[in-house]
């Protein structure tokens, strides 16, 4: 029985620390698509922006009902400054891992937090 324990005992903390390295690798990884973006808006690079940032499921079907260029130059317009300063912001930051593996940036004057999602082994923007 106390074998037993020992066991499950070393298998929690194991999978503790393998999910700390985890949510470490994340913010790691979050934090070098934040500077990306950052360079990005920063030369202007909207369309390659938004093509490498913003969810893949947005794109392709802006891209099918021929709205992409559009939705391009509505977030240049509309949107830019704002998402550029909370990325800068969010540079010097420690964000939050969730338990799905979302990773957010949250202010205490912001209305709603930078959040990234992985899918299919790349980080995007999800809201």
């Amino acid at each position: 029985m106390r074998t037993i324990l020992c066991l499950s005992l070393a298998l929690v903390l194991v999978s503790g620390f393998t999910a700390v390295r985890g949510n470490d690798e994340s913010v790691k990884e979050v934090k070098a698509a934040v500077a990306d973006m950052i360079a990005l808006l920063e030369a202007g690079k909207y369309r390659d922006f938004m093509e490498k940032y913003a969810l893949p499921d947005f794109v392709s079907e802006m891209k099918k009902s021929g709205m992409f260029e559009e939705a391009v130059n509505g977030f240049k317009h509309d949107k830019e400054q704002d998402l550029l300063k909370h990325l800068r912001m969010a540079a010097s930051m420690e964000p939050t891992v969730d338990d799905s593996g979302a990773v957010k940036y949250s202010g205490p004057s912001w209305r709603k937090p930078l959040l990234f999602k992985k899918i299919d082994g790349r980080w995007y923007l999800a809201n």
